[in-house]
């Protein structure tokens, strides 16, 4: 798999192992709240975490996505230095206008993000936590459009990883709202911090700012329009949960989401390197180098999520006992219900910057659009239908608002790239064949795993080993050339 990139492999390696533990790290403290703040509490976290999910894209305006992209591509240090400014100053004005605004009319903020205006309490809460998001973010766009790959990993098991997992033993026994606002504090002094990396570029005279910046939402704003869809498609249903429903079941459909997209990041570190690199591969005239490997790619993701997709719906009750406790199981059906659409979110996640490379034509603002309609008219669908849990038919309705997400992400990438069809629905067909097989075992064993986490962890690493091993032996491409860069 020669793609010719300097220390791509690498690159990717050490994001998906930073990542991984970010992952993790995102187990351990939805494990430490759940014990320290209840299922009330874990609810309000995660009500917060997905309604900055939803508000952040507004103050970046799709500027994550530019800057990364324009940086990588900038001819020298001046040009460099003027994205990084038009775009940093821009979501910055953006971020202390939102926050001045929601914080004067705290009633009505609340009422709409919480259900109800009695958590104006935790409007303050909020606004700390999304403005050291929203640093971490920016600070992460300027490293990875530099292609500083260590520096934006190192930021990232900082800020993400550890830092909600200290905060949450120095402040038990506090209010949920101290939690948020300290984690909050921390998350943006680190990125302070490692934002004095780029202080040069930053206080540098720059020549031409608003022409860099017009430049800059040229591309940002389509894609700005995407991010909004994306996080409408994950904050909308707890959102409107939040008004039909009480604080526990809204938390135990976050926990669903984010337990999908925390299994994603595993995928990200392709899309986070990709986006740069391939948009320098695109600006050097270099596309065939780009197009010898979609097949590979594509076949990777198919057989590893549908792999991790059964391994989760058996063992989701073993997961939710050992992390959450016996208060959440609740919450497994659900669960199980989200996981569903695993293999088609894994395949927008890894496509989607390779779409954001080659086109300037927004492609997934397209697709998410039709995704985020279908969620809206299901949740409506399901609040509207008497007798029927309106907790079930949300989760039903996100499953298949992600299905039609990855299956439009899939007719976009072949429509560029359309060879490798019949090589896709080969590689699907072994991955089913291949997991119905383990399928049977895992349930013939699952009853002496139980709520063993210490016996469940060994069996999927064997498990796992044992499936890339018969891919091995069929010489499956993609299996046989990552094993010989080793």
């Amino acid at each position: 798999m020669k793609l010719k990139f300097s220390g791509f492999y690498g690159d990717v390696m050490l994001t998906s192992v930073v990542e991984i533990a970010v992952l993790f790290g995102f187990f351990i403290t939805y494990r430490l709240l759940a014990f320290f703040w209840g299922p009330d509490g874990v609810g309000v976290y995660s009500l917060i975490r997905r309604a900055i999910g939803l508000f952040q894209p507004f103050l970046f305006l799709g500027l994550g996505v530019g800057l990364s992209r324009y940086l990588a591509v900038a001819k020298d240090v001046a040009q460099r230095r003027g994205y990084l400014q038009a775009g940093g100053y821009a979501i910055f004005i953006f971020t202390l206008f939102f926050v001045v605004v929601v914080n004067l009319f705290r009633e009505s903020f609340a009422s709409f993000v919480f259900g109800s205006p009695s958590y104006e309490r935790l409007v303050i809460s909020f606004s700390m936590l999304l403005v050291g998001l929203v640093l971490h973010g920016l600070v992460y766009s300027f490293f990875r459009g530099a292609l500083k790959v260590k520096s934006f990993n190192l930021l990232q098991i900082i800020n993400m990883g550890l830092v909600p997992i200290i905060v949450i033993f120095v402040v038990q026994g506090k209010s949920i709202e101290v939690l948020i606002f300290t984690t909050g504090l921390w998350t943006f002094i680190g990125g302070t911090f490692f934002s004095l990396y780029f202080i040069k570029d930053i206080i540098a005279p720059v020549v031409g700012i608003t022409r860099h910046f017009k430049e800059l939402m040229a591309y940002s704003l389509p894609r700005f329009a995407g991010d909004m869809v994306l996080a409408g498609l994950f904050s909308f249903g707890p959102i409107l949960a939040a008004h039909v429903m009480a604080i526990r079941d809204v938390g135990y459909l976050s926990i669903s989401q984010s337990l999908l997209s925390s299994v994603g990041a595993v995928i990200a570190p392709l899309g986070l390197v990709l986006l740069p690199k391939v948009s320098k591969l695109m600006a050097e005239g270099r596309e065939n180098e780009i197009k010898k490997n979609i097949n590979l790619l594509t076949e990777a993701i198919i057989q590893c999520s549908v792999f991790l997709c059964i391994q989760m719906i058996f063992f989701s009750d073993t997961i939710v006992l050992y992390w959450l406790g016996l208060d959440f199981i609740e919450a497994v059906p659900i669960i199980r219900i989200t996981f569903l659409a695993l293999l088609f979110y894994c395949f927008y996640v890894a496509f989607r910057s390779i779409l954001d490379a080659v086109k300037i034509t927004p492609i997934n603002t397209i697709n998410l659009g039709i995704a985020l309609a279908v969620f809206v008219g299901l949740s409506f669908l399901a609040i509207s239908l008497k007798g029927f849990s309106i907790l079930i038919g949300m989760s039903v309705a996100f499953s298949l608002a992600l299905v039609c997400l990855g299956l439009l992400t899939y007719y976009s990438v072949r429509k560029i790239y359309p060879e490798g069809v019949d090589r896709d629905v080969a590689g699907l067909k072994t991955a089913v064949l291949i997991n119905a097989l383990i399928a049977g075992a895992t349930f013939s064993v699952k009853s002496l795993i139980g709520g063993h986490i210490y016996l469940l962890i060994p069996y999927e690493a064997i498990t796992a080993l044992i499936y890339l091993a018969i891919l091995y032996r069929l010489r499956v491409k993609w299996v046989t050339e990552a094993i010989r860069l080793f």
